[in-house]
């Protein structure tokens, strides 16, 4: 749960600097606001699954020391399968979402283009 709620925290933190200081107002400061979300969820979902990832390999530890994880409850396999479609699925997501920008690009949207790269 920590690296999730970490991962949102240092996105959000750094989207609300680099904006404050590269989009101080205006329509590239709306086009900026509106991609929030994608890359907390991107950096969330990317978070949730690697949490599930490390948790595969000390399913023994975990049994020994009585510390209750989804790799137990669900199996190893079960569990590194979901992580792993999580990863596939966001990077998946990623790729679509850079394509779409890079259709849909004007000079106006030129900065944006210029931090993704």
């Amino acid at each position: 749960m920590a690296a999730q709620v970490r991962a949102v925290l240092v996105n959000t933190c750094f989207y609300a600097h680099a904006a404050a200081r590269a989009f101080p107002e205006g329509a590239a400061r709306a086009a900026a606001d509106a991609r929030l979300g994608l890359v907390v969820a991107f950096f969330g979902a990317f978070s949730v699954a690697i949490a599930l990832m490390k948790d595969v390999p000390d399913v023994a530890g975990d049994a020994r020391y009585g510390v209750r994880t989804l790799s137990r409850a669900l199996g190893r396999q079960r569990v590194f399968d979901g992580a792993a479609a999580v990863l596939v699925a966001t990077l998946a997501a990623a790729a679509v979402s850079y394509t779409h920008l890079r259709a849909h690009e004007t000079l106006r949207y030129l900065v944006c283009r210029l931090l993704l790269e």
